[in-house]
Order: structure tokens, then sequence, then C-alpha cells
């Protein structure tokens, strides 16, 4: 079994200081890291240990997730939450840099952190890609010279 915060630990360790996290209390800080987690499972396609089996009111995997599955997981996390940062009207709201008070183009700024979606979900996908060709270490594919076949 696998508690959640391990998981959580593993995901807040992936992203930058998220302000609105500060704002929360603990529970809802837990309650909104398991809907992150939650809309990340869906999309891991395959991993070794079924992550469906879980209790969200106990915060508990009901089997022990190894590292490689977290890892993978907590990726899927990470572009969840890139994604939920992109479509909050606030980062997307035109900032002014008070030094110079000079308006930056909001339409580089949008492209920016639609370039930070998409390269989440390509970390996500090699991870994802590179779990699937080995299992603690050793790869498992198959028929390579040198292979007895």
């Amino acid at each position: 079994m696998t508690n959640y915060i391990v998981v959580f630990n593993s995901f807040l360790s992936k992203i930058q200081k998220d302000s609105t996290f500060a704002l929360y209390s603990d529970s809802e800080l837990v309650e909104d890291l398991i809907s992150i987690m939650n809309n990340a499972i869906p999309l891991f396609r395959y991993p070794r240990e079924n992550l469906l089996l879980k209790n969200d009111s106990t915060e508990i995997f009901d089997e022990d997730l190894n590292l490689d599955t977290i890892s993978v997981l907590t990726d899927f996390m990470k572009y969840e939450w890139y994604q939920r940062k992109t479509a909050n009207s606030d980062s997307i709201d035109q900032r002014i840099v008070s030094k110079d008070l000079t308006f930056y183009s909001q339409a580089n700024h949008t492209l920016s952190l639609q370039k930070n979606i998409e390269e989440a979900y390509l970390i996500a996908k090699r991870n994802e890609a590179r779990y699937y060709t080995a299992y603690r270490g050793v790869p498992t594919i198959t028929g390579l010279v040198g292979d007895e076949i």
C-alpha cells in the first residue's frame, strides 16, 4: 500500500511554487492534489500497478507503487497542473512590469504558456515510453542482437 503523500511530495517537487496552494487549508490542498491526480491517472495508459485500486478518503493506493510508476504519474500530474494554470484567466491577463511600466505581448505570453503545457506532456510521454521498456532498471525488450531467441 502506498500513501498519497508519497505521490504528492513527488509531484510538488516537480513544480515551482504555486501561490494558490499557499491560500489553501491542509484539507483543501489535499482535495486539490487528489483532483489533479485523478485527472492524471487516465493519461497513464498501462501502469504496472492498478492505479484505480485506491481510496480517496483514506488517501491510500491498495498496491505498492514503485518509484517508476510514481515518476510517470507525477509527470502527468504536472501536465494536468499546467493545463489548469493556463486555463485560469489570471495567468492570461496582461502583466505590467513595474520598473518601466511596459506591457508585454499577450500573444507571446499565451504562446509561452502553451509551450509549457506541450513540453510537460512530451516529458510525461517520454518518461512513460522509458517506463514501458524497462522494469526495475532491466530492459524488457527482447530479440535484440546478442539475445537468444
